[in-house]
């Protein structure tokens, strides 16, 4: 991006052209993996639903993460009630973790790598666990919006086996998690985990009422499907968001200039660009969609001399 000082003559001081940094803010994705025994169940087109899920994220070029590892900062917890066969023993939940990162692919696929599930769902427990240190993140480092994304094929157990406290627990941890600016997105893997129940975690963890009668949540029964709601989810919360190295004045925003491959976007138009505060810009809509599908996709940004200020 290079934002323009544009100078005025009549003996007035030139304004010099600048080169100004810019980043995108990349969303904080937390892949949270139900490791239940259930996963082992063959149902997902002649595979194990484990196997159908660890495919659909790590696969060579079609993967999940595999596809978009440069976009989004991928992380990976896989949850179970006790540690699975090989790991040293641990308390419920016992979570393999691996930090959300850029181009993370290859830690993640390390991190399935003979890890099988067992035992029984501490959804909840696990859900206090991992949210924390998500919300923690630093806010320089990690810019953009953070969210887990649930994949369970089951109604939670919890470490202590008490299904009616377990739902209260997983429902209580994706609504403390939105309160402290983190989004959960729920996928039901197999037909076992009731809608209610899946569409009451999908409410709490975006932000909406329990009882909303919408359902958020996905419920996948094949890895078409599968593939398809990881994509959805994905889609939705990639963003196009660009953190300036400098301020902009907003009163003065409209005086602009901002193109997408040479074509010039209208200033708060739906498929145009706005700015989302003096250091943020966003590019919205059609243009949005067009900069995500394309990775030669060329922006620029200019504005008249005084509107923008570096840091």
């Amino acid at each position: 991006m290079v934002v323009v000082g544009n100078g005025g003559g009549g003996g007035k001081a030139e304004c010099v052209q600048q080169q100004v940094k810019f980043e995108p803010e990349l969303p904080n994705v937390m892949l949270l993996i139900d490791g239940s025994n259930s996963m082992t169940l063959q149902d997902f087109d002649g595979q194990s639903r484990w196997g159908a899920v660890k495919q659909a994220l790590i696969a060579d070029k079609t993967g999940l993460i595999a596809s978009l590892q440069a976009r989004v900062r991928f992380g990976l917890t896989m949850y179970f009630s006790s540690a699975p066969i090989g790991r040293p023993e641990a308390p419920c939940p016992a979570l393999e973790q691996v930090p959300v990162a850029v181009n993370n692919l290859k830690n993640v696929a390390a991190s399935f790598e003979g890890t099988q599930p067992i035992g029984a769902t501490p959804t909840g427990e696990s859900i206090e666990k991992v949210w924390p240190a998500l919300a923690a993140l630093d806010a320089g480092e990690f810019r953009g919006p953070r969210m887990l994304v649930l994949a369970t094929d089951g109604e939670p157990s919890g470490c202590d086996g008490n299904a009616d406290q377990a739902r209260a627990r997983s429902k209580s941890a994706v609504a403390a998690a939105y309160a402290a600016g983190i989004s959960t997105f729920v996928i039901g893997v197999g037909p076992e985990a009731s809608d209610q129940h899946l569409r009451e975690l999908a409410n709490l963890g975006q932000g909406q009422a329990e009882g909303d009668t919408e359902n958020r949540f996905f419920r996948v029964l094949d890895t078409k499907a599968l593939a398809s709601a990881l994509a959805a989810i994905t889609g939705d919360v990639q963003e196009c968001v660009f953190a300036l190295k400098g301020s902009v004045s907003e009163a003065m925003a409209s005086s602009g200039t901002v193109t997408l491959n040479g074509v010039e976007l209208e200033f708060e138009a739906p498929d145009g660009w706005h700015l989302e505060d003096e250091s943020r810009l966003s590019v919205d809509g059609s243009a949005c969609q067009s900069l995500q599908s394309s990775a030669a996709a060329t922006l620029d940004i200019s504005f008249p001399c005084g509107v923008f200020i570096p840091s």
